[in-house]
């Protein structure tokens, strides 16, 4: 069985330095938001082949965990989409054939579930764990071509009028530190 080269895709060099990132780690900057994510992830599928698997590490936004918490979500739902007076469920993309809600992992962990939504967030739904902009996106491209897929995700915000503000003093002066967290897990 031949190895899979592990890709990191992040949207910012602010919220990883390439500099922090294990030099045998294939590293993709996306851009924000989730067509240039999904592009990424398409991009890197036809350079690099089947043989990859794709971990999405970032900030989110969440009104369920204090800010540093690591999340490790294996489930995506896209908030952006609303086909509801076509009498659909919110985040149910008319005429397609994957499911609402991504699911990736054994199935024998408990849901951590990422909403995906192009505009931040003020007001955080309880319904899901974290927003952010990218992971949806990039796990549709993983679902379709299927390729392995993990979301690390560390809780920068809780929304709010202030939130930005607050993303932005996270990724200055808390983020780094955290990814050394992270890199143990990959």
């Amino acid at each position: 069985m031949t190895e899979k080269t592990l890709v990191l895709l992040i949207a910012l060099e602010q919220e990883i330095s390439p500099k922090l990132v294990p030099p045998d780690v294939y590293l993709k900057y996306s851009g924000v938001g989730k067509i240039n994510a999904a592009i990424a992830a398409a991009e890197i599928h036809m350079e690099l082949g089947p043989e990859i698997e794709i971990v999405n590490i970032g900030t989110c936004g969440s009104a369920k965990h204090p800010p540093g918490t690591i999340l490790h979500c294996n489930q995506f739902i896209q908030m952006d989409m609303d086909a509801t007076p076509a009498g659909l469920a919110m985040g149910e993309t008319p005429f397609s054939d994957l499911p609402s809600v991504l699911k990736f992992g054994d199935g024998h962990t408990s849901a951590v579930i990422c909403g995906s939504a192009d505009r931040f967030q003020t007001d955080i739904p309880m319904s899901v764990d974290c927003v952010e902009m990218e992971a949806f996106a990039i796990a549709t491209v993983c679902a379709k071509y299927q390729i392995p897929f993990r979301a690390i995700k560390v809780v920068s915000d809780q929304g709010g009028e202030s939130g930005h503000n607050v993303w932005v003093e996270f990724l200055e002066n808390k983020m780094s530190g955290i990814f050394e967290e992270i890199r143990a897990t990959l």
